[in-house]
């Protein structure tokens, strides 16, 4: 709790000064003990019981703005929001699953634009920003270090070891790493454009992008320019790919098995993405089970469930057999984004 202190007050003074952050894990990871699915639908957060995945329960909600994008970690929520006139991050206390209120709201500016992915370490908050670059956050002993790293268009963030990996747009788009064994300087190192395109479609309302997570030793990509995800090398070599017949909009990876999902949008080329959620093996990359569903758009995995929004719920699904199975359609659950947490 005195981690998030500090960078609630932190961030309560950035506003103050025109700047604001976020703070969040890589997209589709999970607390330890995870026992809440925090979902987005655009409008509000809702709180939902997960802890018997079988039976999940509407706890409490709280409304937002255009909220899109939730992590969650030690008792707050971070959700992101789309629209312009909206926060650039919500922060909301989920102390109590029952009554989550908004702690802070920080605003968009010259200095944020708009939140795309975060990673977190000890007292380091890296954020990627879909207009700005990278923001460096030191909670430790509140410095606060904004670095736009190839100006703008950074869409996903992971970190592996002593190396922080970034999917950007710039002058040479792709997979970049920069070493951050100090902290709070970036060190560019590799780069490898592995076909992966940061740009979301369809432009401009940018609701897709590629998607970045780790397995311990491999990066993991769901890339919307050729509808593949790729295991790159913590050097960036390309391992193995398979074609996953779609624009990836949430991505989480657990096990050994990445979970993806896609949806068709109103635009050309989402007219040809499958809506489902698909399930790959990382040892061999392939698909070794699919979930057809509607607007599929957030998914994330804990304890043998893997946990997916989609238009018209959440949906859990057993996956400690190899293969994911249904076990409960939870309609109120239904939303744009999902986190797991405490």
């Amino acid at each position: 709790m005195k981690y998030f202190m500090h960078i609630l007050s932190l961030l309560v003074a950035f506003i103050m000064v025109g700047c604001g952050g976020s703070s969040s894990s890589s997209t589709g990871n999970a607390e330890v003990n995870s026992n809440y699915a925090y979902v987005t639908d655009g409008t509000s957060m809702k709180v939902i019981d997960i802890t018997t995945p079988s039976t999940p329960v509407l706890k409490g909600s709280v409304m937002t703005g255009s909220s899109f994008k939730v992590s969650v970690s030690d008792g707050y929520a971070y959700v992101s929001e789309f629209a312009p006139a909206d926060p650039y991050v919500s922060i909301i206390d989920i102390g109590t699953p029952t009554a989550p209120t908004l702690a802070a709201p920080v605003s968009k500016g010259t200095v944020f634009g708009r939140v795309s992915d975060m990673y977190i370490e000890g007292n380091v908050a890296y954020i990627s920003d879909e207009y700005r670059g990278i923001h460096v956050v030191d909670i430790g002993n509140g410095v606060f270090n904004p670095q736009a790293l190839e100006g703008a268009d950074a869409m996903a963030v992971t970190k592996l070891g002593m190396e922080l990996y970034l999917i950007h747009q710039g002058s040479a788009y792709g997979v970049q790493k920069y070493n951050v064994t100090t902290p709070y300087v970036l060190a560019a190192g590799v780069i490898n454009t592995v076909d992966v395109n940061a740009f979301s479609y369809p432009a401009p309302t940018r609701t897709h992008h590629s998607l970045m997570e780790n397995d311990g030793t491999h990066i993991i990509v769901a890339n919307v320019q050729d509808e593949k995800l790729k295991k790159l090398s913590s050097s960036l070599g390309l391992i193995l790919e398979v074609d996953i017949g779609g624009f990836a909009t949430a991505l989480a990876v657990s096990d050994n098995y990445a979970y993806v999902t896609m949806h068709a949008g109103v635009n050309a080329p989402l007219l040809v993405s499958d809506d489902a959620v698909k399930m790959i093996d990382l040892s061999s990359m392939t698909v070794v089970d699919t979930k057809v569903l509607s607007s599929a758009s957030g998914v994330a995995v804990f304890d043998g469930h893997v946990y997916v929004t989609d238009s018209t719920g959440l949906h859990i699904y057993d996956v400690s057999s190899g293969s994911m199975s249904l076990v409960a359609n939870f309609a109120s659950g239904k939303g744009n984004a999902i986190a797991l947490g405490k």
